[in-house]
């Protein structure tokens, strides 16, 4: 069987944010927040709903309440999205 942390949505979400090399945070949070997107997607509906709250707290990181910061904004939302890892049954550290 394959790992699991490799079909994760959250995984997924974190390896893309990781690689973004925009330097400018409209481009950043663009791309990010399109990440984010698909990351609700490709959760099952229970997933998504439980992880309501941390996902509305993603979005308001990267959209609503930016601080215009590319890497403390990056840094802030893998972190925010590890916690939901756990919940999701992935075994898995980043950062």
């Amino acid at each position: 069987m394959k790992d699991f942390k490799l079909r994760s949505p959250v995984f997924n979400f974190i390896q893309k944010v990781k690689n973004l090399d925009d330097h400018d945070y409209g481009d950043f949070m663009r791309k990010a927040n399109f990440y984010l997107i698909l990351m609700q997607e490709e959760m099952s509906h229970e997933q998504a709903a439980f992880n309501e709250k941390k996902i509305e707290d993603i979005q308001l990181s990267l959209q609503f309440y930016p601080n215009w910061d590319v890497e403390s904004t990056r840094q802030k939302i893998i972190l925010k999205a590890t916690e939901m890892g756990p919940q999701l049954g992935v075994p898995f550290t980043i950062l």
